[in-house]
């Protein structure tokens, strides 16, 4: 072998290549080349949610579900489970619950409004995670409105009891005329620390008159009416 010669320039670029330098040592010393290790792949997995029905006597909300390992059909023990609110804006978490050693999780979100909500599992080193399908849940709450009379001589008052369920205290309803096919706002009340208010009205005129109690709703229920009320004036 030549020191300067073509054969050397051969053997040099030989040992800067992997190729070149395990041929080299595996002709001088036995080397043998050592394959790459494939990552293990995850399981898949999937989420559910339930909720309990919408009752406005019922301050909380009930939740549950599973996480399920789907490729093993087993449930996932002991999993994070993050409950999620949806909104424009992608949403936020508002509960958070661990699944027991069957996969199945359950907890409670505080009174809120009528809402999307979807249930997360971030994964774990050995299943993927996954998201539940989206459901609704939330509170809409009962506008009971009770008119003294049904019937009234015409410039009379009638007295229309309000009472609101869940109970709102502090929050306004407005008392509404259907007139000219429109429902117009005729007057208004602030609802007692007992969730009751009252209204009147006094029909101006011989006729028969529709009103309704509206609670336009906030963060923990939503909005509802008591539907029509029906007076009829003499």
């Amino acid at each position: 072998m030549r020191r300067n010669g073509v054969a050397e320039v051969g053997r040099i670029r030989g040992l800067r290549t992997g190729v070149g330098a395990c041929a080299l040592a595996l002709a001088l010393a036995g080397c043998v080349a050592t394959p790459p290790v494939a990552a293990a792949s995850l399981d898949t997995s999937s989420v559910t949610i339930a909720m309990i029905p919408q009752r406005p006597e019922t301050p909380d909300l009930g939740v549950f579900g599973q996480v399920k390992d789907t490729t093993r059909g087993a449930g996932v023990p002991n999993a994070l489970v993050q409950i999620r609110r949806m909104s424009s804006t992608g949403g936020f978490v508002v509960a958070t619950a661990t699944a027991d050693g069957s996969g199945n999780y359950q907890t409670d979100l505080p009174m809120a409004a009528t809402a999307q909500y979807v249930a997360q599992f971030a994964g774990t080193d050995t299943v993927a995670g996954s998201s539940s399908p989206s459901v609704t849940g939330g509170v809409t709450a009962q506008v009971v409105a009770t008119p003294n009379k049904t019937t009234v001589k015409h410039k009379h008052a009638v007295l229309i009891d309000v009472q609101l369920v869940p109970a709102r205290p502090g929050t306004p309803v407005v008392l509404q005329w259907y007139v000219h096919k429109h429902w117009t706002s005729v007057a208004g009340a602030t609802l007692n620390s007992g969730g009751d208010a009252h209204l009147w009205v006094k029909p101006a005129d011989k006729g028969r008159y529709l009103y309704r109690v509206l609670w336009a709703g906030d963060a923990a229920a939503g909005g509802n009416n008591s539907g029509p009320i029906s007076i009829r004036a003499t």
